[in-house]
């Protein structure tokens, strides 16, 4: 099954009490061209995706996001979802993100895992 996120439901989890790991899986080259990164999240390489899925927990809480929510967030998403990990991807990816919050850019990604901190 598919679970995806919108951006205003990331906000009111990451307002919450709710700890996940957010994880920015746009290309190499899009994520050197535009460094911009949802708060918290980390940035893993998804042509190298066999090299690390195996590190992410079972029972995990992941929310998966890519530029514009498709096929690299989706497919890791569905390869995390088979792994045991709670995973969604962010509907419209990054770039809804950023819409939301009234830009084009975000932030230097931070800790991997974000724990609800309120707003």
């Amino acid at each position: 099954m598919v679970r995806s996120i919108t951006p205003r439901e990331l906000d009111n989890a990451l307002c919450g009490e709710e700890r996940m790991l957010l994880l920015d899986v746009r290309s190499r080259s899009e994520h050197d061209l535009h460094p911009e990164a949802i708060p918290g999240s980390q940035w893993r390489d998804p042509a190298m995706a066999d090299t690390w899925l195996p590190s992410i927990p079972e029972g995990t809480s992941a929310v998966v996001y890519c530029a514009g929510g498709g096929e690299a967030s989706r497919g890791i998403q569905s390869r995390l979802t088979a792994r045991g990990v709670a995973a969604r991807y962010l509907e419209g990816g990054l770039a809804a993100w950023q819409r939301q919050h009234g830009g084009e850019h975000g932030e230097q990604g931070g800790p991997a895992v974000r724990t609800g901190e309120g707003c």
